[in-house]
């Protein structure tokens, strides 16, 4: 009897302790919420106590270490962590999460507003890292807050997935009204039945303003989606991007955007862009902008994969209806499916002036399908230009526009697109469209354009493109390992560089004219910059485990503000070649700044390839180091800091030089 008796105790007491392990334990912080002492949250149950104490949510706060916040799927019967603030009582003070971590945060709620914080309402939210984040149910959902109002976000961040939010969703915010949100990036996915506004980072954004920010987390919904934002309604976001896919639900998703799902109420987006794949069933997918009504998008562009399965569909706007579209372009790897396609916009109905489009397109339908706009209704159209190839046959299928209106100073390519046609513009040849005097002649504004050999493959492209990267990049090597490449890049000075992510696709042997058909970039690592440096910094990169073909690597490096810039690409094939000692001509050449140049060696040693002026004096190193035989090194030279002139490419491994003549002309 004693035996069982003493059997039962220990279970208790295992049962007892399991419980208590797993029990919400409300600690009150340390400090009295004030300005000058605040509330220091250090624990899972400081974070509880605040739930707990809705008279207090007018208080200041600083997290003080990293919380782990992962038993709170255990708490309120599953329910998990109660969100601080409500529409009764908002949060209205200040909290400052100093960079510190919150891992785990689970919600599984049926009320309105859920995320770390419920409602906010003019408050100070800053500096907090959620990680790993698990939210369902409330109408509106985000990782870091359900709905702000008037308030303040900056420095923030989420990652982890959100579902089953029936209106607004987003990675960080659920919805937005007023207010600022900046220097933020989601990486939470998204995925619901249905939904009205879903975005990578804000579900709906109504006025205020967000800057520099990014999200990259897939978002896979209803109506209006987004990748960075579902729905703008006024206000401004500018300096963002978005690189998640961004799918539609099978019955109801329209107004679907690689940026923004729908845009309307005169706002503006200004200096982002997007290169996430969109897809939808429904109609007005673009590649930045599903559906633009009144509003602008101003030097932004997308490097999407659209593909839509009804109308209305751009590799920069699905439709647009009384928008603008200023100094933008899109250059897709695809847009297709069915009509109303456009390289740049499907259906237009607004202005749109000095944009281009270097997009393929493929159309299923007979009606509305063009190398920058399928089907224009109303507006204006001014110095635009479109080259990719056009998948189609009909009565209205255009090698600039398909059907519409008269356009003013525009053209098209009519080697690369494939047609000689069209509803609006002039068709000139690939030369033609190559030189500067076509545009000029017309009255083109070249404080606004410029042309380059070597830059977008020698068509016009903005000036704004040319906007000098904060860190000075001096070479970008990417050399093929066995299933693998290595990258290798060089800087001579920087400035709050806070790092580089690197970017990869790969490239298809199979051609779509003159347009090679890729996949879309995405995210294979990142590295952590110097900050500010006025002396050389080496970095390297593997990426490994590749199977055999050609892949295109670019780095795009991001400033501490939130800021970033893409560097140009570079190609690999993965695969062996033969085992000799070879040095290629630079491609191109001449060039400005940039040009790359190939070479290979015959057993595995180390290589140097140095740059000399013609009187023989060193002026770059673009590669010293080890290499393998039987891949070919493939180094990017960057000599923005040399004059115009002839130089020479010198090769030396194991003793044996190679030398090549290149020119630069600026």
């Amino acid at each position: 009897m004693k035996t069982y008796f003493r059997l039962f105790i220990a279970i208790f007491a295992v049962l007892v302790l399991t419980v208590s392990a797993f029990a919400q334990t409300a600690d009150m912080p340390s400090g009295s919420g004030t300005l000058g002492d605040p509330y220091l949250v250090a624990t899972l149950n400081n974070l509880y106590w605040i739930t707990q104490n809705s008279g207090e949510w007018s208080k200041v706060y600083k997290q003080t270490a990293d919380i782990d916040a992962t038993t709170s799927s255990s708490w309120d019967s599953g329910e998990g962590f109660s969100p601080v603030g409500n529409y009764a009582t908002p949060f209205t003070g200040s909290y400052d999460g100093q960079t510190y971590k919150i891992t785990g945060l689970y919600i599984n709620r049926p009320t309105d507003n859920v995320g770390l914080f419920g409602y906010v309402s003019s408050a100070i939210v800053k500096n907090i890292n959620l990680e790993n984040v698990n939210i369902a149910g409330g109408d509106v959902a985000g990782g870091l807050i359900g709905y702000q109002i008037n308030g303040t976000v900056s420095n923030c961040s989420s990652t982890g997935g959100i579902s089953s939010a029936p209106i607004y969703a987003g990675g960080l915010i659920g919805s937005q009204s007023g207010g600022t949100v900046g220097n933020c990036y989601s990486e939470v996915s998204i995925g619901a039945e249905s939904g009205i506004c879903f975005g990578g980072l804000i579900g709906r954004h109504a006025n205020g303003n967000v800057s520099n920010c990014y999200s990259t987390g897939s978002v896979n919904a209803g109506v209006n989606i987004g990748g960075l934002i579902g729905e703008q309604d006024g206000g401004t976001i500018s300096n963002c991007y978005s690189t998640g896919s961004v799918a539609g639900d099978i019955f109801l998703g329209k107004n679907i955007g690689g940026l923004i799902g729908y845009q309307t109420s005169f706002a503006t987006v200004i200096e982002s862009y997007s290169t996430g794949g969109v897809q939808g069933t429904s109609a007005s997918l673009g590649g930045l902008i599903g559906c633009q009504e009144n509003s602008a998008a101003i030097d932004c562009y997308s490097t999407s994969y659209v593909s839509g399965r009804n109308f209305c569909i751009g590799g920069l706007i699905g439709l647009q209806l009384g928008g603008t579209a200023i100094q933008c372009y899109s250059a897709n790897s695809y847009v297709g499916y069915k009509g109303y396609i456009g390289g740049l916009i499907g259906e237009q109905g607004g202005t749109v002036s000095d944009c281009y489009s270097r997009s393929p397109i493929k159309s299923t339908y007979d009606y509305g399908a063009g190398g920058l706009i399928g089907y224009r209704d109303s507006g204006t159209v001014s110095n635009c230009y479109s080259t990719g190839y056009i998948d189609g046959n009909g009565v209205f299928i255009g090698g600039l526009m398909g059907w519409g209106r008269a356009v003013s100073n525009c053209f098209w390519d009519i080697e690369t697109s494939g047609k000689s046609s069209s509803a609006g513009g002039t068709g000139e040849s690939t030369t033609a469209m190559k030189t500067q005097s076509t545009f000029t002649d017309v009255g083109w504004d070249f404080t606004i354009w410029n042309m380059e050999e070597g830059t977008n493959n020698g068509y016009p492209y903005l000036k704004w493109q040319d906007i000098p990267l904060p860190v000075e990049l001096i070479s970008f090597c990417v050399s093929a390992i066995h299933s693998g490449a290595i990258l290798n890049w060089k800087t001579a000075t920087e400035v709050n560089n806070y790092g580089f992510e690197i970017e990869r696709r790969g490239i298809s042997s199979e051609l779509l004219r003159q347009e090679a058909v890729m996949s879309n970039w995405e995210k294979v690592g990142f590295v952590s910059g110097s900050g500010t440096s006025s002396a050389p910094k080496e970095y390297t990169f593997t990426d490994a485990n590749l199977a055999s073909g050609r892949y295109a690597y670019r780095l795009n490096q991001i400033d501490r503000n939130g800021a970033f810039k893409y560097s140009q690409s570079s190609e690999i094939e993965v695969g062996l070649v033969p085992k000799e000692l070879t040095l290629s001509q630079n491609y191109p050449n001449p060039f400005n700044p940039s040009t790359t140049i190939e070479f290979t060696v015959p057993e595995d040693g180390r290589a140097s390839l140095k740059i000399y002026n013609t009187i023989g004096q060193l002026v770059a190193t673009a590669f010293d180091g080890d290499v393998k035989a039987g891949y070919i090194q493939k180094v990017t030279f960057i000599a923005s800091h040399l004059s115009s002139g002839v130089y020479f490419s010198r090769l030396e491994y194991n003793g044996k030089p190679l030398l090549r003549k290149i020119l630069l002309i600026k």
